[in-house]
């Protein structure tokens, strides 16, 4: 599998994204909520253009090899999508208390769609 070919590669996106959830919520616990707000911005579009990406690679590898073990791959786009839902639902609640309602619901909502989408098996 992808992963397993390129391990390090993998990990360092997963890493990434976590780590700018981490961030925002450190900032968010020092009242930073601009700062917070930001990096979750950060962390939503590092997540999308890294899930674009692997399922382009997915796509290619399914046209020019067929056959070839995705689940990898696969598990990583489903990894991915996992950490953009946990952004997503800290923005929501970071326009919560904000009293952005509207915001808030349609960020919380984008992150139960990417969590119920990553629980399912392309």
């Amino acid at each position: 599998s992808y992963c397993k070919s390129a391990p390090i590669k993998c990990i360092e996106t997963q890493t990434h994204i976590s780590k700018l959830n981490t961030v925002g919520a450190d900032l968010l616990s020092k009242g930073q909520t601009e700062k917070a707000v930001a990096v979750y911005r950060q962390a939503i579009a590092k997540g999308r253009e890294d899930m674009t990406r692997l399922q382009r690679q997915i796509a290619v590898l399914r046209e020019r090899r067929p056959g070839t073990e995705l689940e990898g791959l696969e598990n990583k786009v489903q990894l991915t999508a996992s950490h953009v839902a946990d952004s997503r639902n800290s923005l929501g609640l970071l326009y919560e208390l904000k009293s952005d309602y509207d915001a808030a619901i349609a960020s919380c909502e984008s992150a139960l769609d990417l969590h119920l989408n990553s629980a399912q098996r392309p």
